[in-house]
C-alpha cells in the first residue's frame, strides 16, 4: 500500500511527511539545543526517506459495537473478507497490471459471506484484475459470466506418473455430484443464501422506512394487518395514539427484523413488532420468551432503553369461552387477525363471498397408519358448533378482500381491537 500511494500521490504523501517532520522539530526543539550544547552534535528527530516501516506499525481499527478493535485481533473470516478489499485498492490505484493468485478465497467464510465475497469477485475485483483461483466452495465454482471460465482439476496416476487432468465445467451439478456430500447438500446451501439475501433485503428496507418515520412504528406480518388495525384505530377513536402500522412482510421477516434492530437502533421512537396468533406467529412470538412483559400488557420489552417491543394478537372478550373450548381438548385457539372478528361478521363475509374458509387437513402420526383427516371432523361433537368455524382456515386469496370490504363496517365491528390499541398506548407511554 505504501508503494501504491507514493506512486499516486508522491508529492502530497512527501508534503505530509515533512509536516509532520517540521511538528517534530518543534516539540523536540529543547532537546536538540541541550544535545547541541553539550555534545558539539547537531541532532534533530527525522524519519525515514522510505515510509515502509511507518506503515509496517499501521494496522486497520475495526468496530465491535462501541469498540475499535484492531483488524489483527478479529477473527480469520473477518481478516480474510478485508484482503481482497486491500488487494484491490492497490490494483485501482497502480498504473501497473495485476494478476491474483488466490487460494480457495471461501477458507473461514461461513456460507453467507462465501456467496458474498463470492458477489465481489465478479461484480468489483474481476474489473481490474486478472484472477485465477481454486476452491472447493459452491459459492464460487457457481461463478458464471462472459468475462469467467470454470475448471475441474483432478491428479491422476497415468504411465506411472502423476499428472493433473483438467477439464472445461458445463454444468455445476456435474460439479456437485463428483464433490461426494456436496451433492446432497450444496442445492440446499444455494437456496438458503437464497432465502438469506432476499430477507436481507427486507430488513435493510424496513430499516430504511423505521429512520423515515416521524412517530412510532408498529410492523405486522402483512398489508392485510395494516389496513385492518389502521382503521381500527381511526374507528375506535384512537386519534392521539401517535403510531403507524407497517407490513414486514411474513412472520419470519418480522421475527429477523426485531432481532436486529433492537441491537442497532439509536433513535427514542418506540417501535413495536405485532405477530398473529396463528401457528407461525405463535412460534415467532414464542422465541422472545424469555424477554420480561411489560406491565398491564401482553407486549414484551427487547430492549427497555432503545423502546422495543413484541406482542401478538390476544383473543378478545367474545373468543373468551372458545379459547377455553379449544384448551380443554389440548389445542391452542387458532387466530389469525381475520379471527379477531365476531362470528356474525365471519359469517356475513363469507356469505358475501369476500372470505374463504377452508378445511385444515392435518396427518395423524403413525407408523402403521399414517392418515390424513379433516380437522372439522376430529373435532365435531369435542367443541361447541359455535366455535368450529375457528377449527377452519383463512385462504390467502381471499385476505385482502376481506380486509377491504371490512373496514367498511361500523365502529362497532372493531372492538375487538381495543385492547390492543390500549395495550400500545401503555407501551409508547412507557
Amino acid at each position: 500500500m505504501h508503494d501504491t500511494l507514493v506512486q499516486d500521490e508522491s508529492r502530497g504523501l512527501r508534503r505530509s511527511s515533512e509536516a509532520l517532520v517540521q511538528d517534530l522539530h518543534d516539540l523536540t526543539e529543547a532537546m536538540s539545543e541541550e544535545i547541541l550544547r553539550s555534545l558539539k552534535i547537531a541532532s534533530t528527530i527525522s524519519i525515514p526517506e522510505s515510509l515502509e516501516d511507518l506503515f509496517r506499525a499501521l494496522d486497520f481499527s475495526t468496530k465491535f459495537g462501541e469498540y475499535d478493535i484492531p483488524l489483527i485481533l478479529r477473527g480469520d473470516g473477518i481478516q480474510s473478507r478485508h484482503l481482497p478489499f486491500i488487494l484491490n485498492y492497490i490494483a485501482t490505484k497502480s498504473k501497473q497490471h495485476h494478476i491474483w493468485g488466490y487460494e480457495e478465497p471461501e477458507n473461514s467464510l461461513e456460507l453467507s459471506r462465501a456467496f458474498e465475497m463470492k458477489n465481489d469477485f465478479e461484480e468489483t475485483f474481476s474489473k481490474e484484475n486478472q484472477i485465477f483461483l481454486t476452491t472447493h466452495s459452491p459459492a464460487f465454482y457457481d461463478i458464471a459470466g462472459p468475462n469467467s471460465a470454470k475448471w475441474y482439476i483432478e491428479s491422476r496416476t497415468e504411465d506411472g506418473r502423476q499428472a493433473s487432468r483438467v477439464q472445461a465445467i458445463s454444468s455445476v451439478a456435474s460439479v456437485d455430484k463428483t464433490m461426494g456430500l456436496l451433492s446432497v447438500i450444496t442445492p440446499r446451501m444455494r437456496e438458503v443464501y437464497d432465502e438469506y439475501s432476499s430477507l436481507k433485503e427486507t430488513v435493510t428496507e424496513m430499516q430504511t422506512r423505521l429512520a423515515a418515520a416521524e412517530c412510532s412504528v408498529a410492523y405486522v406480518e402483512g398489508p392485510t394487518d395494516v389496513a385492518i388495525l389502521t382503521h381500527a384505530k381511526a374507528a375506535l377513536g384512537f386519534d392521539d395514539l401517535q403510531v403507524r402500522f407497517e407490513s414486514s412482510g411474513g412472520a419470519g421477516n418480522l421475527t429477523q427484523f426485531l432481532k436486529a434492530t433492537h441491537r442497532v437502533k439509536s433513535d427514542q421512537r418506540p417501535l413495536l413488532g405485532i405477530f398473529d396468533a396463528d401457528a407461525r406467529g405463535r412460534k415467532e412470538f414464542d422465541s422472545f420468551r424469555n424477554y420480561h412483559r411489560l406491565a398491564q400488557t401482553g407486549f414484551r420489552t427487547l430492549d427497555r432503553n432503545r423502546k422495543v417491543y413484541v406482542g401478538a394478537l390476544r383473543p378478545p372478550a367474545h373468543l373468551q369461552e372458545a379459547e377455553a373450548a379449544f384448551t380443554g381438548i389440548g389445542m391452542p385457539l387458532p387466530l389469525p387477525i381475520e379471527f379477531m372478528f365476531s362470528r356474525l361478521i365471519i359469517e356475513e363475509a363469507v356469505e358475501a363471498g369476500v372470505l374463504e374458509l377452508q378445511p385444515r387437513m392435518a396427518r395423524i402420526a403413525s407408523e402403521e397408519l399414517p392418515l390424513e383427516v379433516n380437522v372439522d371432523t376430529v373435532i365435531a361433537g369435542r367443541i361447541d358448533d359455535r366455535f368450529t368455524y375457528l377449527a377452519k382456515a383463512v385462504s390467502d386469496g381471499s385476505k385482502t378482500a376481506f380486509a377491504t370490504w371490512v373496514v367498511q363496517r361500523n365502529a362497532e365491528t372493531f372492538e375487538p381491537f381495543r385492547q390492543l390499541l390500549e395495550e400500545i398506548t401503555t407501551a409508547i407511554a412507557n
